[in-house]
């Protein structure tokens, strides 16, 4: 019974882990070198969004654009490959999920 538990708990987090680890190599052309879309997305077309309106915090309609942008695509980019990696081999499982859910 421990073993067949053991089997189902690997398929899970591998099929977890998939989607962000094949997601995080688009991000890269090479050891160590970002590809240009993924600097010019977190550059232009991410933003965080906000209230204009603090007593109506459920409307969410201004937006600022991503702070450090350099950074956070290279935090990024390590957490989509480094986190995944870290579920699968049973390495701070929890703290690696709830990373990927940050990054969701």
């Amino acid at each position: 019974m421990i073993f067949i538990q053991a089997i189902a708990s690997l398929a899970l987090r591998i099929a977890l882990a998939l989607p962000f680890f094949k997601s995080g190599l688009t991000k890269w052309d090479g050891f160590l070198e970002l590809n240009g879309g993924a600097k010019y997305l977190f550059a232009n077309e991410f933003m965080l969004h906000a209230p204009s309106d603090w007593s109506k915090f459920w409307i969410l309609d201004k937006t600022y654009p991503m702070p450090y942008p350099e950074i956070s695509v290279w935090l990024a980019s390590f957490g989509e490959i480094l986190l995944p990696a870290a579920l699968v081999i049973g390495f701070l499982t929890r703290l690696s999920a709830l990373g990927m859910l940050g990054m969701i």
